[in-house]
């Protein structure tokens, strides 16, 4: 059974960034393997590296809101 997991993770290229994005997958290893194939697949992204990955599960009160990376607090 497929779950919505929230991923937040930094980039220190440039200046430290802290992002967020939500994903559907079926464990926290599947969410950060996701997570790092759109990374990886977007060429704005790709030539910076993520740091400091934590994964938690989003409550079924929560919003799925963030579609694709957000820098947190922007």
């Amino acid at each position: 059974m497929k779950n919505f997991y929230e991923v937040r993770f930094d980039t220190k290229k440039g200046y430290q960034k802290s992002w967020v994005v939500h994903v559907e997958a079926d464990n926290r290893e599947e969410a950060v393997r996701n997570v790092k194939t759109m990374w990886e697949k977007d060429s704005r992204l790709n030539d910076m590296h993520m740091f400091h990955i934590s994964v938690r599960r989003l409550k079924d009160t929560e919003e799925f809101k963030y579609h694709y990376f957000a820098i947190c607090g922007e």
